[in-house]
């Protein structure tokens, strides 16, 4: 059986991992992750709150569910 490889579609827009995060319902991890392509968080939650500064993008692959409380503005 192949081997099916993922791509990332859109490119970070600004810093890669700080106002571009990635999330991979699948293959990412809150626990060591960092939101860039690599090494993408694995919820919306962690992407959105991990950082003191909150991404303007957050760019998902994969069954994702979360939600983000509060007052902001942010692509998902």
């Amino acid at each position: 059986m192949a081997t099916k490889i993922s791509i990332w579609r859109t490119k970070p827009s600004g810093t890669e991992g700080v106002t571009t995060v990635y999330v991979d319902g699948n293959n990412g991890s809150d626990e060591y992750g960092d939101g860039t392509r690599l090494k993408p968080y694995q919820t919306i939650n962690e992407a959105y709150y991990h950082n003191t500064t909150k991404p303007t993008t957050i760019v998902c692959r994969g069954p994702i569910s979360g939600t983000i409380i509060g007052n902001h503005t942010v692509a998902i």
